[in-house]
């Protein structure tokens, strides 16, 4: 049974290699926080409120969602310093270990649960998920993965995903 902490833009890629592995007698899980192509930046999935979708099941794939609370989100908004220029240089090549910590914590919470069957995770993504995801993943003992989306100076080659891709197990 793989789990997957996914982030919005990755709905094929997760559909096809979950048909793959359904073929080759695996159960596959979705954990998403998102179903909608709406706004996706660097700090969108952190602290902006996702559309709430209830769990579904599409090609005997299961997919729940991963939701913070309002209250959990306004706990994050400090993180939002990555959005201003100055800020966000720091945040990303020397603060990035601690921001990424702060966020897990806020977040494990609500992850962990939905993590708590899985016999392996496999993260799609990087940045604060994946550290958050990997985390979960070695509380609860189980094995994890990550394929990450990295976009050599946009999105995950920061201190941050590299963190994740480190500690993970594969």
């Amino acid at each position: 049974r793989q789990y997957w902490p996914a982030v919005g833009g990755v709905e094929r890629v997760v559909e096809n290699l979950g048909q793959a592995l359904r073929e080759r007698g695996h159960e596959v899980s979705v954990i998403a926080q998102c179903v909608d192509e709406l706004h996706f930046g660097r700090m969108t999935h952190v602290i902006r409120e996702r559309l709430r979708f209830s769990p579904f099941t599409h090609n005997c794939i299961s997919v729940v969602q991963f939701r913070p609370s309002r209250r959990r989100r306004a706990l994050l908004l400090p993180l939002a310093a990555e959005l201003i220029p100055f800020g966000g240089r720091i945040s990303r090549k020397w603060l990035g270990t601690y921001t990424s910590g702060y966020y897990t914590a806020v977040v494990r919470g609500v992850l962990d649960p939905l993590l708590a069957q899985a016999d392996l995770v496999h993260v799609l993504g990087s940045n604060f998920m994946a550290v958050a995801a990997v985390e979960g993943a070695r509380s609860l003992a189980t094995p994890v993965a990550i394929s990450p989306f990295a976009h050599l100076g946009e999105w995950g080659d920061d201190s941050v995903s590299v963190r994740a891709y480190r500690r993970a197990d594969a």
